[in-house]
């Protein structure tokens, strides 16, 4: 991880990017604030849109209330007699 204070000249964002390609930059403002910018997989992007979707995760929720009309026992026979 690598930390700047804020710089008297701007960095550009693809110098910014680069370094964050090598691994996670912190920037600190002159007042104190930090910001972080880092690299991400698109995987890491898409679970975090799922997490954030309301109508996803009550229909998640709402799903996992529901009782199960099989058992597993019948869906071994069932796989078992070849039906």
């Amino acid at each position: 991880m690598k930390t700047l204070n804020q710089p008297k000249s701007s960095m550009t964002l693809a110098e910014l990017m680069k370094l964050a390609g090598k691994g996670t930059v912190v920037i600190r403002s002159a007042r104190g604030k930090q910001f972080v910018f880092a690299a991400v997989d698109e995987a890491e992007v898409e679970a975090r849109a799922f997490r954030n979707s309301a109508a996803l995760m009550a229909l998640l929720d709402e799903r996992s209330k529901e009782k199960a009309t099989i058992s597993l026992d019948e869906v071994r026979r069932s796989v078992l007699a070849g039906d």
